[in-house]
């Protein structure tokens, strides 16, 4: 699976920088992502947009509350807080989809969607607090 994936993300047009064996960086839509393999699970991947905000740019108690908000409006997408940063995730397994264009394709439409409407949020939750 890792290797149908990677040679998707490159006929896709993706340039991917290798992080480690499992973890690879790249962008899309000027926003940085990371495409990362689960070494116990071949068929399992994520892809995340990493550092959307950082805890303590926004009140704790708003960075929190967005947080719970987007896991529960977002159905395919999940926040993270990874090294005290809000990260936005989607995990997907493939088992025998064939279709990795389509999943894939899918896949980075969601966390682009997913991504802006948090910046926005996030952006909105700065202005507020500077008021």
């Amino acid at each position: 699976m890792k290797k149908k994936v990677l040679e998707v993300m490159a006929n896709f047009g993706f340039k991917l920088d290798e992080l480690s064996e499992f973890a690879f960086r790249f962008d899309y839509e000027k926003l940085h992502m990371l495409l990362i393999f689960n070494k116990d699970d071949d068929d399992y991947v994520q892809f995340c947009v990493p550092c959307l905000v950082e805890r303590g740019d926004i009140d704790d108690k708003k960075y929190c509350e967005l947080m719970n908000r987007f896991n529960n409006d977002f159905k395919y997408l999940k926040c993270y807080e990874v090294d005290s940063e809000m990260s936005l995730f989607y995990e997907h397994y493939f088992g025998s989809e064939t279709d990795y264009e389509k999943v894939i394709e899918h896949i980075l439409d969601w966390l682009r969607l997913g991504a802006l409407k948090m910046l926005q949020t996030i952006l909105k939750e700065k202005e507020e607090n500077k008021d």
